[in-house]
């Protein structure tokens, strides 16, 4: 019995200092403090494969330096001193004209050569044109234009294509609309953006882009970082930068035109036109003005104190949509879709 008793008290003992112990074990509070929810930032955020919408804990705001770089794809290009253009009502079919007629209405009378492309996203690059395949549920070839050999790039869906450092952006339609970046060769690819993705522009260490999953609120992508920042708190229809100024159309405010500080994010309404399709090119800012009949409208360059803006109509008809090359604007009228016009930029 002295035995069994001495050994009661014992384990009585051991089992008290093991209570205690865990009790006051700082391991365990470590462990309770890495389940309290992490401290949320309204600007920056960080992409990856395990958590997309991961957020950073800093609150300080990322200042843009804004530069051009890449090439955007466009339906009209000039290579030699030809030009290639894809006629929409024909499937984008894509031929090619002297570009001394660029000037003038092009027709079928004016083709010199028909190439085996069908697309409405263009780029030239060397002896080659990179293009989104109509004919191929949009996958990005190249074609030469010496020996008419096409060359599958990728294997997905492809839009917005901008070519820069000969690697190529776009956006997967495939896979929930990411952007995505693939080199020239097809040998490199790499997804950029995981967040769902309306329009995107290029600038030098930037992807600026309307991020679909916050309500296509305008975002900057940092290709050294790897991180997002939220530039508005609106949702912008499109956008563009010209001498490092940052313009956007806010579709919250009737789709006028405003321009972001781009250290501050604060941004300054400038115009109450109904803009749409906001491009800048050779330091002008162009827009569709949808309060003048769909006419294409440039914009003057800012003066006084505060900065002021006039606009000026730059297309004698109505247009849907308007593309550049070398010192031309290529449009097609309202109501003639199948015919592409040009104008010698001023």
């Amino acid at each position: 019995m002295k035995k069994l008793s001495l050994s009661l008290i014992l384990l009585s003992l051991l089992l008290t200092g093991c209570g205690t112990a865990s009790s006051s074990d700082p391991q365990d509070n470590t462990q309770v403090n890495t389940n309290t929810n992490p401290k949320v930032s309204a600007y920056s955020t960080t992409n990856n494969s395990n958590d997309v919408n991961a957020l950073k804990n800093s609150q300080t705001k990322v200042s843009l330096v804004l530069e051009e770089s890449g090439t955007p794809s466009s339906e009209v290009i000039k290579f030699n001193e030809n030009l290639a253009a894809a006629k929409e009502l024909d499937n984008f079919k894509v031929s090619t004209y002297k570009w001394s007629d660029a000037s003038s209405i092009m027709d079928y009378n004016k083709i010199i050569k028909t190439l085996d492309i069908q697309s409405k996203e263009m780029i030239l690059n060397g002896n080659n044109i990179l293009y989104s395949n109509f004919a191929d549920s949009y996958k990005i070839y190249s074609y030469n234009i010496e020996n008419s050999e096409k060359t599958k790039i990728n294997n997905t869906s492809s839009s917005n294509l901008i070519f820069a450092d000969n690697n190529i952006y776009y956006i997967d339609e495939s896979n929930n609309k990411k952007v995505c970046m693939v080199s020239a060769d097809g040998k490199k690819q790499e997804t950029l953006i995981f967040s769902k993705t309306g329009k995107f522009i290029l600038s030098k260490g930037y992807i600026l882009y309307q991020n679909a999953d916050d309500n296509f609120k305008l975002y900057a992508y940092s290709l050294t970082t790897k991180t997002s920042t939220k530039i508005t708190d609106f949702a912008v229809e499109s956008f563009c930068f010209n001498e490092k100024k940052l313009y956007v159309v806010n579709s919250s405010d009737s789709d006028s035109l405003y321009t972001v500080d781009t250290a501050s994010y604060e941004t300054r309404k400038i115009n109450d036109y109904h803009c749409e399709k906001l491009k800048a090119y050779k330091n002008k800012v162009y827009f569709i003005n949808k309060n003048n009949s769909n006419y294409l409208s440039v914009l003057s360059s800012p003066s006084g104190d505060p900065e002021t803006y006039t606009a000026s109509t730059v297309t004698e008809y109505p247009i849907n949509d308007y593309n550049f090359a070398d010192n031309a604007i290529f449009f097609s009228p309202s109501t003639e879709t199948n015919r592409i016009m040009g104008k010698t930029i001023q």
